[in-house]
């Protein structure tokens, strides 16, 4: 009989572990013992053999670690649970435990070589006069050799090891269609291949040459690399490869690792309780240096970990700036449009800010009260107006010539619209009405009053309105400046001079061009036949004549005052329209007043093209 080993320790002996006898396990009509390469060969069969025999072995090492527990009084494995254990692993030798394993073959990963002892596959381009739609005789063809590395496509001269590196494509600025002889039949296929990739290089295209075409006999070896373009375009930077290559090491080594973790978190418990019994006899033996070595340690660990965490700050630091560095080289300017937007978006939120504090103050000079000017518009407000509107006659005979105005002379109601673009009755003499603005802003209205409906109510809006389409308005002339709240009387009414005269002009019908009419009544039409002609000139840059026209003073005599003006004191100013342009002279005193124009130096001057 054998004697029990021990093995002196400063606490005391140890016993060593007992020899165990090796296993004998069955697997259908075999006989296997548990040794070293038990499993060799079994990888390669079908049926699930190999992780079978692995989880039966598995199972019996886990009942003897019960029947080893149970001779620890401290644990709480009974004998019917060493029973009930050596049962289990009699009928696991046996094969008679069923046991579930999912039924795979062995998967072997594959050693990627090194790009210089590398296979490399086939590339055809073509020169850059090559028609590739008709492929002649005549036309070159350059075949070369190629292997993608680290998202580059290398390509060779010729395929041995020693030929020389021609060209290097970054696969994320390609990009890749793949072509079969079933739906490409140009250009002309290689030898037996039957699929291919076809790249486009952005620097070939802007050159003018022809793509790449990548063939090989495994089709499993182009969809890898398709996978390798479309890869290259999503991981840019360092940190999603390095993400990428982690990810798919966990995932191809994802049983060893179980395996390993299995094995490192035993091997730390066994040696985690050892450490623990031993200092905790050193500490019952030397407790005055027990105080003071747990001090030190303290201290120690705390010094080595600052070092640790500025030299991880350190390297953090480098790859921050590092990536932001080829982050900046990689993008561009702002636009004006998007600095515009950004600028308008931060006053915005400023100004809602800012309202924010002042309504909460009670400081918002705005109150509920306050109408936005585009309420006024659409609420309406009392104008005195006068409507002078042309004829049709006019219009049509002012705007077409030649066969457009023939047509007309035959049926003069060709051009009548099914709905009135103006209001009917527009010409009248001078009334107050409610101007308003429609509430799509597409009309520009004038209610007068009715019978039916007191004073300018909505529903002398609605069903009284003269309106004129706010598309069509060519321009606006202010005679006056725009009247100032609070400024004494407010209008003609009162007798005061704060209102506001305009004039608001249709479309333009013709340039040099008009209608004459003499004292009978006859019309007549005078200037260019053609009321387009400067518009075209204009447009075409080519030479016209100029008509220009300059005020240089104006007098007006007897000026009327207010009989509480003081004539002296009075000082006024006249605004000028002439050829679609507003000029503003000197004040002057006095009822009859001269105006001087200061604009220029020779005064108000005007010209148009004729």
């Amino acid at each position: 009989e054998k004697q029990q080993l021990y093995m002196r320790t400063g606490f005391g002996p140890v016993p060593f572990r007992p020899d165990r006898e090796r296993e004998q396990v069955v697997m259908g009509q075999r006989t296997m013992t548990i040794q070293k390469d038990w499993l060799r060969g079994l990888g390669e069969q079908e049926g699930g053999h190999y992780n079978r025999m692995v989880a039966q072995a598995m199972l019996i090492a886990a009942e003897r670690i019960r029947i080893f527990d149970a001779e620890d009084p401290n644990t709480k494995v009974g004998a019917a649970d060493v029973e009930s254990a050596k049962e289990r692993i009699a009928r696991l030798k046996r094969g008679q435990e069923r046991i579930v394993v999912s039924a795979s073959k062995k998967k072997n990963l594959h050693t990627v070589e090194n790009k210089e002892n590398r296979q490399r596959e086939t590339l055809i381009k073509f020169s850059k006069n090559c028609c590739v739609a008709g492929c002649a005789a005549g036309c070159r063809k350059r075949e070369r050799a190629f292997i993608i590395d680290s998202f580059d496509l290398l390509v060779y001269k010729y395929k041995t090891k020693d030929s020389k590196l021609k060209d290097s494509i970054k696969l994320k600025d390609a990009t890749c269609f793949h072509e079969t002889r079933a739906n490409h039949e140009l250009p002309k296929w290689e030898g037996n291949f039957h699929e291919r990739l076809r790249v486009d290089v952005p620097e070939r295209q802007a050159a003018n040459k022809n793509p790449l075409y990548l063939y090989s006999d495994d089709p499993v070896k182009i969809q890898r690399w398709k996978r390798s373009f479309v890869l290259a375009k999503i991981l840019v930077s360092e940190n999603d490869r390095r993400a990428l290559k982690f990810s798919v090491g966990r995932a191809t080594s994802q049983g060893l690792q179980k395996a390993w973790g299995a094995l490192v978190r035993y091997y730390e418990e066994v040696t985690s309780t050892k450490e623990i019994v031993k200092q905790m006899g050193m500490r019952l033996m030397q407790v005055d240096l027990s105080r003071g070595w747990t001090k030190f340690k303290l201290v120690n660990k705390k010094r080595v970990d600052e070092q640790r965490r500025r030299v991880e700050q350190q390297t953090w630091a480098a790859r921050f700036m590092f990536e932001r560095l080829a982050n900046l080289g990689s993008t561009n300017a702002r636009s004006s449009s998007e600095v515009r937007e950004s600028v308008i978006t931060r006053i915005q939120q400023r100004f809602r800010r800012y309202r924010q504090d002042t309504i909460f103050n009670k400081k918002y000079p705005l109150t509920a009260s306050m109408m936005s000017r585009l309420q006024e518009a659409k609420s309406g407000k009392l104008v005195d107006v006068e409507m002078t509107s042309v004829r049709t006659e006019t219009a049509v005979r002012l705007s077409l010539m030649g066969k457009a105005l023939a047509r007309w002379e035959q049926d003069k109601d060709y051009l009548r619209g099914a709905k009135a673009t103006y209001s009917d009755e527009a010409d009248g003499t001078v009334g107050t009405v409610t101007l308003y603005v429609s509430d799509n802003l597409a009309s520009l209205s004038f209610a007068s009053p009715n019978n039916e409906a007191s004073g300018y109510g909505t529903i002398a809006k609605a069903d009284w309105s003269k309106y004129i389409n706010m598309d069509r308005i060519s321009s606006i002339v202010l005679h006056s400046a725009p009247p100032v709240a609070g400024a004494g009387a407010s209008g003609i009414e009162d007798g005061g001079g704060n209102v506001c005269w305009l004039t608001i002009n249709g479309p333009r019908l013709a340039w040099d061009k008009r209608e004459d009419v003499d004292d009978q009544g006859n019309a007549r039409w005078i200037g260019s036949e053609d009321g387009l002609l400067v518009p075209a000139t204009l447009a075409r840059q080519a030479g016209l004549k100029w008509v220009t026209l300059t005020a240089k003073d104006l007098h007006v005599e007897g000026l009327r005052l207010r009989p509480d003006e003081d004539e002296d004191k009075v000082k006024t100013f006249a605004r000028l329209h002439f050829l679609g342009y507003s000029f503003d002279s000197s004040q002057a005193n006095g009822a009859s007043p001269k105006y001087d124009f200061p604009s220029s130096r020779d005064g108000a001057k005007a010209a148009v093209p004729v």
